[in-house]
């Protein structure tokens, strides 16, 4: 699985950034640690959603 991410913060305003995140860039089918259900056979591993994309802006005072 491929993370990826790319902040920026203007010049003149150091309290201010703004990033895009893309989390499983490739889309593949995953499970989390916690549901993967090693050494049981019994447990069936619940997938994680897919591609996710996030744009955030931080302000900091």
């Amino acid at each position: 699985m491929v993370n990826l991410y790319a902040a920026y913060a203007p010049r003149g305003l150091d309290n201010f950034e703004i990033r895009l995140d893309v989390r499983n860039l490739f889309d593949e089918t995953y499970a989390s640690r916690s549901s993967d259900g090693i050494d049981s056979t019994r447990v069936i591993a619940l997938n994680e959603p897919g591609r996710t994309i996030g744009l955030t802006a931080r302000l900091r005072f």
